[in-house]
């Protein structure tokens, strides 16, 4: 089943200029053991205030573990009360228990607990459940109680595999606020990685120390939704962004992550990655696949109402990048492109490349600076985001059979004063 969760719009250059959301909660997900603060199983308790909290999550590959802990302060006479953890799932679920292990103490000492199933959301493909216990409280008392379990991460379809981990605030069924909430995100996840924090659906601030995260909430209800995103990419990874639009507001607020010795990312599995940049940097060199650079080249011309055929050919274990009158040329592993100008009486010339072209999963990346030189344009960058263009557009597409003279392309293009 699927749910739309909401997202964050950003605008890149594709086949066309799409809206599409990306590190935000989106369609066809899929997430089982969504956690969250304790609770109490009638409405708000009037005497018990949650005083403060500490979650942490330990984040792996297929599962995330949880610790939480509460301190609980009785404000008014005894009372015994039962308190539930909850536990949610949505999208096409694949089990009925989500948690693994789960256990729970009381000032340090385990306490029994019993797994409550509620009714499922109606047409949602979603469960709910409560772990439920009793507690006994003295009058003004503070208490303190810990949570453990593990779940599986989710995962949603948006542009790629977007994995998530994800825990509940639900503190605001205590008596008064919460006077501090901390929580904390360690990673042990190998790679290069696209991630995000969420709060009720909006990117949030954390702090980094490595590949761990915190946020304080001071003084709040402890009402809202925890999701951290990630998606497993290429190092040097690049989007593209249209030169007229402003750079999305999420953007600013993403986490990027990169392992201390990138590999060379034509040696990298393509079975291990969730998002295929558009684009990269690696060794000094800009390179953007052959689909992606067509679809850039030909959106700019269309933008500037000239006509002419933008393609791209696969044949003989190389590509081709046709403009209108121009054919650039390009195989994996071969650090040189051809290039042809078809008016020409001598049409084809070999141009050496500062790095050779590479292939990730059947897609192609070229080095972009020579395809742009020809028309002295080139690419701008603003972090992680470039913006390419062209300053002689003109050039690149002259009508079949016109006089122009071949711009013969220098001995040996230096890719590297593109870098981003």
């Amino acid at each position: 089943m699927k749910r739309n969760r909401g997202g964050i719009a950003a605008y890149f250059l594709c086949s066309a200029l799409l809206g599409i959301s990306t590190l935000a909660r989106a369609n066809d997900t899929s997430v089982e053991g969504i956690g969250g603060s304790l609770r109490p199983l009638r409405g708000e308790h009037p005497h018990l205030q949650m005083v403060r909290e500490t979650v942490r999550l330990d984040i792996y590959p297929e599962y995330y573990d949880v610790q939480a802990r509460f301190w609980f302060r009785n404000l008014g006479a005894a009372a015994t009360v039962e308190m539930g953890f909850p536990e949610r799932a949505y999208g096409d679920v694949t089990g009925k228990v989500a948690y693994k292990n789960f256990s729970s103490r009381v000032d340090g000492r385990s306490i029994a607990v019993r797994r409550q199933q509620l009714k499922a959301n109606s047409g949602e493909g979603s469960y709910s459940a409560l772990w439920v216990k009793r507690v006994r409280f003295a009058a003004r008392q503070t208490r303190e109680i810990s949570v453990r379990y593990r779940a599986p991460v989710g995962s949603a379809n948006n542009m790629g595999i977007m994995r998530s981990a994800s825990y509940d605030f639900t503190g605001g069924s205590w008596q008064g606020k919460v006077e501090k909430s901390e929580l904390k995100v360690v990673l042990h996840l190998p790679g290069t990685l696209m991630a995000g924090a969420y709060a009720n659906d909006k990117p949030i601030e954390m702090q980094r120390s490595g590949k761990t995260f915190t946020h304080v909430w001071r003084n709040w209800q402890a009402q809202s939704g925890f999701e951290f995103l990630w998606m497993r990419t290429l190092a040097g990874w690049r989007l593209l962004h249209a030169d007229h639009e402003p750079l999305p507001n999420w953007y600013q607020k993403k986490i990027f992550i990169e392992e201390s010795h990138a590999p060379n990312p034509s040696k990298v599995s393509d079975a291990k990655l969730d998002f295929r940049p558009p684009a990269l940097l690696h060794n000094g060199v800009t390179f953007i696949t052959l689909t992606e650079l067509a679809n850039v080249l030909d959106v700019q011309l269309q933008e500037r109402g000239l006509k002419g055929v933008v393609s791209t050919k696969w044949e003989n274990g190389g590509a081709t990048l046709r403009v209108n009158l121009h054919t650039f040329g390009f195989r994996a592993g071969r650090r040189a492109m051809s290039y042809d100008f078809a008016p020409a009486p001598t049409a084809s010339y070999s141009v050496s490349l500062a790095a050779a072209p590479f292939s990730v999963g059947g897609r192609l990346y070229v080095p972009v600076a020579p395809v742009l030189q020809t028309w002295g344009s080139g690419v701008t960058t603003r972090g992680r985001v470039l913006q390419i263009y062209l300053r002689e557009v003109q050039k690149a597409m002259p009508e079949s059979g016109s006089n122009e003279k071949q711009r013969k392309p220098g001995p040996s293009l230096d890719v590297r004063g593109f870098a981003g």
